[in-house]
């Protein structure tokens, strides 16, 4: 159960906090990037701080991670990496996304 809190927290701060956008500004491709993590200050970090510090690490599970850009209707994808939660999503479009 300790686990779903944590993963429910992590996902609500750092995929959809209502709305997170994202300006891309550059005419050429972008690219979208971040971690999922357990913010449980694992390795010298400091717990729920919002920050990837210390040695922690991605929940153990892929996580999905969308982007929206309403004005073109176009939605990209990916999944975290289990192990070190990473993403990267390369954005074809200027413009803003919504996570």
């Amino acid at each position: 159960m300790e686990t779903m809190k944590i993963i429910r927290r992590v996902l609500m701060l750092f995929c959809f906090c209502g709305g997170l956008l994202f300006n891309i500004s550059m005419a050429q491709a972008q690219q979208i990037s971040g971690f999922v993590f357990n913010d449980d200050g694992n390795g010298g970090g400091t717990a729920t701080n919002g920050i990837k510090d210390g040695t922690e690490t991605g929940l153990g599970i892929g996580i999905p991670i969308v982007a929206y850009n309403a004005s073109t209707g176009l939605c990209y994808a990916t999944t975290t990496d289990v192990t070190t939660g990473a993403y990267a999503l390369t954005v074809g479009a200027t413009g803003t996304y919504k996570y």
